[in-house]
């Protein structure tokens, strides 16, 4: 005679029957930094926030471009990209020493332009949103990729 199936579940793991497809779908809802924060819930999970089909960062300062900047760096280039979100309050304003930076003060930081440009290039990402947190209306466009030549 077999057990029923909830005393079966107690001593085990309920985690280790999810299949990977359903966790890498549900992470996709979260914020990627609870995303990646989940591998510590089960061994099995430790890289599936690589491959999950969305990207959903917010936040600011330089904390948080060292974190979407490893995000990209780590994620599985081979996993699809549904949607990339960005929402951010990333504009150039002043330096700490109060000296303003080579470009506008009101122009969105050149991460952004990486970010943008990895997602839908390298991830081949089919949904972008970008939103720059400041109140005031900002007009953005792609920066050219700058060549520089080589140092002798």
């Amino acid at each position: 005679m077999s057990q029923p199936a909830d005393q079966d579940m107690r001593g085990g793991d309920l985690f280790e029957a999810l299949q990977d497809d359903l966790v890498q779908h549900v992470l996709s809802f979260l914020p990627s930094r609870d995303a990646v924060k989940s591998a510590m819930l089960a061994r099995r999970w430790r890289h599936l926030w690589r491959s999950t089909p969305a990207v959903r960062v917010n936040g600011s300062g330089n904390g948080f471009r060292l974190f979407v900047n490893s995000l990209l760096l780590h994620r599985d280039g081979a996993s699809p990209l549904r949607s990339f979100e960005i929402d951010a309050d990333l504009l150039i304003s002043e330096d700490s020493d109060g000296e303003y930076s080579a470009y506008d003060p009101r122009e969105v930081d050149p991460h952004v332009d990486l970010w943008i440009r990895h997602a839908l290039s390298t991830c081949r990402a089919r949904s972008l949103t970008v939103r720059i947190d400041d109140g005031a209306e900002i007009m953005w466009s792609p920066r050219q990729q700058r060549l520089s030549p080589p140092r002798t």
